[in-house]
Order: structure tokens, then sequence, then C-alpha cells
């Protein structure tokens, strides 16, 4: 009985260190996060989103449990992976495998037939990224700083994810007025969207109308695309949330690259990285489709690149430094007011 435990506790074991990733692999990602954070940061935001299918009001039982069989099909490509050389399969590899999809199976039966999704998808975010964190740290120590800062950039966009999930486009808006009036930032985008121009009238006549018109613009253009794809116009509407998460979750990466610029190492770069990921009114912007979050876009990268042209005088950060005031005041006036050094 005693030999039966150990053989079992020693598969298990087997089967934790085959899914434990290389530094190698390790440090390929981390430098094609490197490389292309804005890129992977937009694929994530719109495909998690779904053009606003994403959206409780949308969500269904048939969605939810196709994303299961997905899921599952992994879980069997891996399983199959782990045939040892006389074509059996190891106690431990079945044993988690059978784990792993009744734990799913009954996630997703809770998650189809409760009231609090957003909740739910919240506290299952975290406990991914948790684990991930968890297991990223087995690498080596070289990577610590990295593995943390991935970790809580992951935490804050589940909770920018879950708030966005759960509000819909009047949920706690500023100044946004709703689709089909004529008023308020609503009201600009769809004037944008049905004319295909900007206001041929004294802006100033019209609530919100004075702002200018880049943000409203790209929304325009973002339902126009959801349209044309067949998405019904409220989910389109509902789509422009999946920009506003981007353009939050953009400037986060920002502020971690500023961090980096001065060198910073453990605490000094974990802890105000950390707060930014996790400040309240980001959360709160993340779901807003009024102008700010691409005006706080625009902003923090200014910031950057003037910091990044101070360092380094090269033509190359000084234009990229004066595109993000010029994108960004063509987004709200007062980006020309913002300190920057």
């Amino acid at each position: 009985m005693d030999k039966k435990k150990g053989g079992l506790l020693l598969s298990l074991r087997k089967d934790m260190n085959r899914r434990a990733i290389s530094d190698r692999r390790l440090e390929a990602i981390f430098r094609t996060l490197s490389r292309h954070p804005y890129i992977v940061s937009a694929f994530i935001c719109l495909a998690l989103t779904g053009f606003g299918s994403y959206s409780y009001k949308f969500l269904n039982g048939v969605t939810v449990y196709g994303v299961f069989m997905i899921i599952e099909f992994f879980y069997l490509r891996r399983f199959l992976k782990q045939l040892d050389d006389s074509g059996k399969h190891t106690a431990g590899a079945v044993l988690t495998f059978a784990g792993k999809t009744l734990l799913t199976l009954a996630a997703v039966n809770y998650f189809v037939h409760t009231q609090y999704k957003a909740a739910f998808i919240c506290f299952a975010g975290l406990c991914a990224v948790l684990v991930i964190y968890v297991v990223l740290l087995n690498n080596d120590k070289k990577f610590h700083d990295r593995v943390t800062c991935l970790a809580l950039a992951g935490a804050g966009f589940v909770l920018r994810y879950s708030y966005v999930f759960m509000s819909d486009i009047y949920t706690r808006q500023n100044d946004v007025w709703y689709f089909g009036g004529e008023g308020g930032h609503a009201g600009y985008i769809e004037y944008i969207y049905n004319n295909h121009a900007l206001p041929n009238f004294d802006p100033t006549t019209l609530w919100q109308y004075y702002h200018p018109p880049l943000h409203h613009i790209i929304c325009a253009v973002w339902l126009k695309f959801c349209a044309s794809v067949g998405i019904e116009y409220y989910m389109a509407c509902e789509a422009i949330q999946a920009l506003t998460l981007f353009y939050v979750c953009a400037v986060t990466i920002t502020v971690y690259k500023i961090l980096r610029l001065f060198d910073l190492k453990g605490k000094a770069l974990t802890i105000p990285f950390g707060m930014c990921c996790m400040y309240p009114y980001l959360v709160l912007m993340s779901g807003g489709i009024n102008n700010d979050p691409l005006m706080l876009c625009f902003t923090v990268g200014a910031i950057y690149c003037v910091l990044k042209w101070y360092r380094e005088q090269t033509a190359k950060n000084i234009v990229k430094a004066a595109l993000c005031i010029g994108l960004g005041m063509m987004t709200k006036i007062s980006v020309g007011l913002s300190p920057l050094p």
C-alpha cells in the first residue's frame, strides 16, 4: 500500500515537473512582451471583449459551454502528450486530467446559472494570476521583478475587465448622455457615425461638441466596422469599452516603462507599479466611453517620450514626444496644459 502511495506521489510530481516552464522559454516570453507590449495588450482586450458580446446582457450558455469545449480540447491535448513509452498514462496524469475537467465543468455550470458573473470572473481571474505567479517564481531569481510586475499587471487587468463586464455604456459615465440623443460624447460619436463628417455648425451650441474629435472619430470608425460585420447596434456601442479598456492598459504599460527608465528594482519598482495597476479611478476609466482614457494615454506617453529624449536627445525621441502631445491635444485640449519635465 505504501509503495502504491509512493508511486502515485512520484507520478504526480513528474506530471508537475513536465508543466514547469524553462528559463529559456520564459526569457523568450518576456522578450516578446517587451518588444510588442501594446500589440499584445490590444489583442487580449479585443479577444476577451469580443466586439461587445462580453457584456452580461449578451452572454449565454451556448457561448460559455463553447469556451469550455475549447479548454477541454487543450486539456485532452496535454493529456495525450503524457503517454509513457508503453503507451499507458501515469496515475498522476489521469487524476490531473479528470480533476481539471470536473473542476472546469463545475465552474462553467456555476457561471451560467449565477447572477454574480462579474464577481466570478474577477475571482477566477485573480486565482489564475496567482497560479501563474507561483509557477513562474519557481524559475531563476533574475525573473523575480518581471514576474511580479507581470502578475500585478494581470491582476489590474482582471479588475478592470470585470468592471467592464458588469457595467454597460450608461453606468457611471461622465458627460456621455446616451446614443440616440443629440448632446454628450455619445451624441458626438453618433453624429460622426451617421454623417461621415465633423459637425458643420457651431460646436458650442451642443453639449460636449466643443472637444477635439480624435477619440470620437476612432469610436465612430469602430462602430462602423462592428456594424459592417453584422453586430447589433447596441452591442457595437458596448464594444467601445474594448477601446477604452485598451487605452488604460496602455497607460499601465507606459508607467512600467517610465519606472524602468530610472533603473528601479525590487520594491522600488513593484510598489509604485502595483499602485498604478490597482488605482481605482483607472478601473472606472476603463469602462468610460468619453475622451479621458485616450487623453491620459497620450499624456503618459508624452511624459515617457520626453524623459527618454532627455537621456538620448535624438530627433526620433522628440518626434515621438511631439506626436503624443499633438494627438493628445486632438483628443482633449487640456493635454497641452499637462506639466512635462
